[in-house]
């Protein structure tokens, strides 16, 4: 994260509102703040930032009865607190707390009505994180020494909906209507990193740093028979002989610890081999050592879930290249050419417990290949950017899905591929034909295709979330208005091209496909040069239902791919900033 850092000589701050409102939906508000106060003038200051958004909901649950049910409210406070005792010499404290309530998820049914979900369980996510930093620099003079070391936590609970599983074991003993899930999870990390940074004057820019996490994850995991339907399955299982299920319904239970911990070295080096060209190389060294710990509980008819804790480890190291050179043919047009690594260390599949895949998917690699460049033309009024890459990737990591006899019904498991190779490239362009009017366009292709598979994924198919075309148009037409004063109108639309959201597979071959859609907004502002500003807007003019996501967020979209997460509807609403 970049963040503006203390002023240490200047009070000032800023606040922005916003309300709007969503057709057919409840309204929306949010309000965040910022002020930078210098507590000793020059020396040590603190900027203070808060914000509070509450989304009205848009979307109806028809089998509970709830209009606008997916509303949600987000709280976030971050202070940054910056102390410089000597011009050499700096500290850095930073404290971010964040909040958020989901009541209910941005899902609508697939064939149902227009904005309409069908859950009978009484879904939510609740997540807060807190994050805490200490950074300390010092000027050595040649170079730059600086420690960063901190702490994140984040918990969640979460309630949503796992498809079948609590019907295929209690539908007989009385009759369930829901399938509801539970999932506790708790996060918590240390970093460490030390970095040397060459300074300016330097024939050579350079960087050296070292690198160490701590990291622990508890998950506590557990199905349940929804409160409405447990009176009469616990009838049902006392009658056949079978214990009753606990009080709040649970049936199976998994708990897991997974416990990482990594330590890494890197370097870069960018040499000028001539007044227009130069040369940068640099190289990452890693080491990953997980562990795993995962018990399973059960309860009534699924007490054969109960077994000893499963634990598993794993220790990955790996070698990170990367190499690129740059000709500077004028000083303003720069061309590249880049040589890359990537790497991702093992991942342990806890459902090998159930029969699925293997205690760990191996670790995954790509090599990217890019050429490039970045222009400015007209006097700096238009630039051009371009690049195209090709990418290999090698024993990709990806979530699959198989038929579970114990549980009777189909899982996700992490599990390695195959190989896939990509090829692309972007350009953007931006313009200012006039001082008034300014002009920006992207677009980005993506072909990607498995070229070599293991498991059941198919040969030749498109990767998940990778859409083949992605573009956005903007334009702003500005114009003064009084001495102090200006006027704008802006319009920006952007295309996302139709998509797969899960690994294609003998299984599962229809890849779950989301559609493309286009969709645009529109604002009308007005700003003082100093002081304050409103602005009308409207977003999803065309008021498209743009596909954004489908089945349940996390566990692949094998589980509930009916369900499809959507864009906001069309939505107008005014928004004011005051600046001092």
């Amino acid at each position: 994260m970049i963040l503006n850092k203390p002023d240490l000589t200047h009070l000032e701050g800023k606040l922005d509102a916003e309300v709007s409102s969503t057709e057919g939906a409840a309204g929306s508000y949010g309000l965040q703040g910022a002020v930078n106060v210098p507590v000793i003038d020059g020396a040590l200051g603190a900027r203070l930032v808060g914000g509070y958004r509450s989304n009205g909901g848009f979307i109806d649950n028809v089998t509970r009865g709830q209009k606008n049910a997916n509303g949600s409210d987000q709280y976030s406070v971050r202070a940054l607190v910056l102390g410089q005792p000597t011009e050499k010499i700096s500290a850095e404290v930073l404290m971010i707390l964040s909040k958020e309530h989901i009541g209910e998820y941005n899902q609508v049914t697939e064939g149902l009505g227009d904005l309409q979900l069908a859950s009978p369980e009484d879904r939510h996510n609740n997540q807060r994180s807190e994050i805490y930093a200490l950074t300390l620099t010092d000027d050595l003079g040649f170079a730059t020494l600086s420690s960063a070391t901190a702490h994140y936590s984040q918990s969640r609970d979460q309630v949503d909906h796992y498809t079948g599983l609590a019907q295929s074991f209690f539908d007989t003993f009385g009759p369930v209507t829901q399938s509801p899930y539970f999932l506790g999870e708790s996060t918590k990390a240390w970093t460490e990193e030390l970095r040397l940074v060459s300074n300016k004057g330097s024939r050579a820019d350079w960087v050296l740093g070292a690198f160490y996490r701590d990291k622990i994850r508890d998950s506590d995991f557990y199905l349940f028979v929804g409160p409405t339907d447990l009176p009469a399955v616990n009838t049902g299982l006392v009658a056949s002989g079978n214990d009753p299920l606990p009080g709040d319904g649970r049936y199976i239970r998994q708990t897991i610890e997974d416990h990482y911990r990594q330590t890494a070295v890197y370097g870069e080096a960018t040499i000028p081999l001539s007044q227009r060209i130069k040369l940068t190389g640099g190289a990452r060294w890693f080491r990953e050592d997980v562990s795993n710990v995962t018990g399973s509980y059960g309860w009534s008819v699924t007490s054969f879930n109960n077994g000893p804790d499963f634990t598993a480890k794993t220790s990955d190291s790996g070698f990170v290249p990367k190499a690129s050179i740059a000709f500077a043919a004028t000083p303003d047009q720069l061309y590249y050419a880049l040589i890359s690594k990537g790497y991702r260390a093992s991942t342990i599949n806890t459902n090998v417990t159930v029969g699925l895949g293997g205690v760990a998917a191996s670790p995954d690699s790509l090599w990217n290949y890019e050429v490039g460049a970045k222009t400015s033309w007209a006097d700096k009024r238009v630039t051009l950017n371009a690049s195209a890459y090709y990418v290999k990737w090698s024993n990709i990591q990806i979530v699959l899905s198989g038929y579970s006899p114990a549980y009777q019904t189909y899982l996700g498991y992490v599990s390695n591929g195959g190989d896939a190779e990509i090829v692309g490239g972007e350009v953007s362009l931006t313009a200012a034909p006039t001082r008034a009017l300014s002009l920006a366009a992207s677009i980005g292709y993506t072909h990607s295709r498995m070229s070599r598979v293991t498991n059941d994924a198919i040969l030749g198919a498109e990767l998940p979330n990778s859409p083949p075309l992605t573009a956005a148009v903007s334009a702003q037409y500005a114009l003064p208005m009084g001495a102090n004063g200006r006027g704008y109108v802006r319009v920006d639309a952007t295309h996302v091209d139709r998509q797969a959201t899960q690994v294609l597979t003998t299984t599962f071959p229809d890849g779950a496909f989301i559609d493309g859609y286009t969709t645009g907004s529109v604002r009308l502002g007005y700003d003082r040069t100093r002081g304050w500003g409103t602005s009308l807007f409207v977003d999803n003019v065309t008021n498209v239902r743009g596909q954004l996501g489908r089945g349940i967020a996390g566990f692949g979209s094998v589980l509930d791919p009916e369900r499809i997460t959507v864009l906001r509807p069309r939505t107008f609403g005014v928004a004011v900033h005051l600046d001092f």
